[in-house]
């Protein structure tokens, strides 16, 4: 019994060391604020941000798994590595426990996610921020402050939003302030380019899980155009047919080799085949905080359906382009959810 709780134990333990390591990183910045120095303190919160987009992409990605496998009844059987996450959203628990111990567990685990929670309090990240700004601006620095401000609402949209959904509006607003804070590092390196007319009133009302687009895009900068010497360019374009929505990020970046865009495109389309094969490839390959696309495929599949997702299409020193398919809008203007998967 104490093996079949030790998966508890490691998860809860891992986010308690995140959650005090990002609290350390808070209380660092605002020591070096108090001490006037205003760029260190940003440059530690860009670093705790990152940290946190990674961190919530994780465990987007294992919440949403643990939610598929609850779900397909044909694999009641089978167990993996995230097997205890179902444990604690299954109303039956097969390790044992009876309700009334799996209820225990379930307040045990809301308590620790609570006290979690608390370490990692919004508000005081705010007013850290904003005071960030407010010196910055007492000394002229506007930059330094105009960057605080955008850092906050990319905090804003990843800490404080509800629930697992956003528009595709909301998803727009957030790549323009992460490819904001992307030029400030790189001298307005990068542009982007919207051709979204198609789609009309839209993009204001479909829902997509939370994090679709911000991913695609700094997956984009990191292999595509910050290896390019000279300004990129990152179009993202929509358009309907008669039963999907597809939503194009093209940039005119390095481009993919074709023994990599391979891979990558087993991965996408066999992910557990192919799981084993690119662990060590992308991890030897990854760079800063980006979500991996098979993350966001796997999402937009659990999402919508397997019958969407992502494509890839590259040509070296040409660029690179993904598409997302997904379900066409309904008359009424939302989402088709009657299609979805979960």
């Amino acid at each position: 019994m104490d093996r079949a709780r030790s998966p508890y134990r490691s998860f809860f333990r891992g986010m308690t060391v995140f959650a005090l390591l990002l609290a350390a990183a808070l209380l660092l910045a605002a020591a070096s604020l108090e001490r006037g120095r205003v760029r260190a303190a940003l440059g530690i919160l860009l670093a705790a941000a990152a940290a946190l987009l990674a961190w919530s992409g994780v465990l987007a990605a294992l919440l949403l798994r643990a939610r598929r496998l609850r779900t397909e009844g044909a694999e009641a059987g089978r167990r993996d590595r995230f097997s205890f996450l179902t444990d604690i959203l299954n109303e039956e628990h097969d390790l044992g426990y009876s309700r009334q111990e799996m209820a225990l567990k379930v307040l045990e685990a809301q308590a620790q996610m609570d006290s979690l929670q608390s370490q990692i309090n919004p508000h005081f990240l705010y007013n850290t921020l904003e005071s960030i700004r407010s010196k910055a601006l007492l000394h002229d620095e506007e930059e330094i402050a105009t960057m605080t401000e955008t850092l906050a609402r990319l905090f804003r949209y990843n800490i404080s939003r509800n629930g697992a959904e956003a528009s595709i509006l909301d998803e727009l607003e957030n790549v323009k302030n992460y490819i904001r804070i992307q030029n400030y590092r790189f001298r307005d390196k990068f542009t982007l380019r919207l051709e979204l007319e198609d789609l009309g009133d839209l993009p204001g009302n479909y829902m997509v899980p939370v994090l679709t687009l911000q991913p695609i895009v700094e997956n984009a900068i990191h292999h595509g155009l910050e290896p390019k010497i000279g300004p990129g360019t990152i179009l993202i374009r929509g358009f309907r047919t008669q039963s999907k929505l597809i939503l194009q990020i093209r940039d005119d970046g390095v481009g993919i080799p074709p023994k990599k865009l391979d891979g990558l495109r087993a991965r996408l389309l066999h992910p557990g085949a192919a799981e084993d094969e690119g662990r060590e490839e992308e991890k030897s390959s990854r760079r800063g905080a980006g979500i991996a696309l098979k993350n966001v495929h796997q999402r937009l599949q659990l999402f919508f359906g397997p019958d969407y997702g992502l494509e890839i299409t590259s040509a070296a020193g040409a660029g690179t382009q993904i598409e997302l398919c997904m379900p066409a809008s309904s008359e009424s203007g939302g989402t088709d959810h009657a299609k979805r998967a979960v």
